[in-house]
């Protein structure tokens, strides 16, 4: 049996030494050089097996499936636009934080917007092929709905903020200056001299 030398600071083998149970030097540095062969052992298998993969075709196409599914997602929030989603709809998630979860909670499974989304999903889930089609069509759900809300957020940002003003103020300072007009127009109203209606007989 080889014999080494073992080299460590003062401070360990003094805590060693203070042990109430002796201390077997010989077996704990045989059994920490064996963890350390297994785990050199492990990481070069690793490293042979990774020198296998191609990463450029994997970076390639999973940007491509990541784009597809974004730009669908995005494509059925314009189209949502277009057809069903009012103000009132995008001003609710904009109040959310454009918080992709949220949003989508509050997605009625009989909505339009919905099935077109479920729709994506089951198209891409019936053509991967993939054993884990739960786990594969939760992943196309994520991606197809960030597209989507980033389509509604982009809307609200081209055409709702235009509706305040150029330089976005304060939406209590703008309601507060509509009402002052509102005002303004019903003192105006109230103010103008009435007209007395004469009959053709001069009564």
């Amino acid at each position: 049996m080889a014999k080494v030398t073992v080299y460590v600071p003062d401070d360990l083998w003094q805590r060693a030494q203070a042990q109430s149970e002796p201390v077997n030097l010989s077996q704990i540095f045989q059994q920490a050089l064996r963890a350390e062969l297994r785990r050199a052992g492990r990481y070069q298998v690793q490293a042979d097996l990774d020198a296998q993969l191609d990463l450029n075709a994997l970076r390639e196409r999973f940007c491509h499936q990541r784009i597809d599914l974004y730009r669908r997602g995005y494509a059925i929030g314009i189209d949502s636009v277009q057809r069903y989603l009012g103000y009132a709809d995008l001003r609710f998630c904009e109040d959310t934080g454009w918080d992709v979860d949220e949003i989508m909670q509050h997605l009625g499974k009989d909505d339009v917007t919905f099935d077109k989304l479920m729709d994506v999903v089951l198209e891409v889930v019936g053509n991967d092929g993939s054993i884990f089609q739960t786990a594969t069509a939760q992943g196309v759900q994520i991606e197809v709905a960030e597209g989507f809300v980033a389509a509604l957020r982009r809307v609200w940002e081209l055409v709702v903020t235009e509706l305040v003003d150029e330089e976005r103020p304060d939406r209590r300072e703008f309601w507060e200056e509509w009402k002052d007009k509102q005002r303004s127009v019903q003192s105006a109203k109230k103010s103008e001299p009435s007209v007395a209606t004469i009959n053709e007989d001069g009564d």
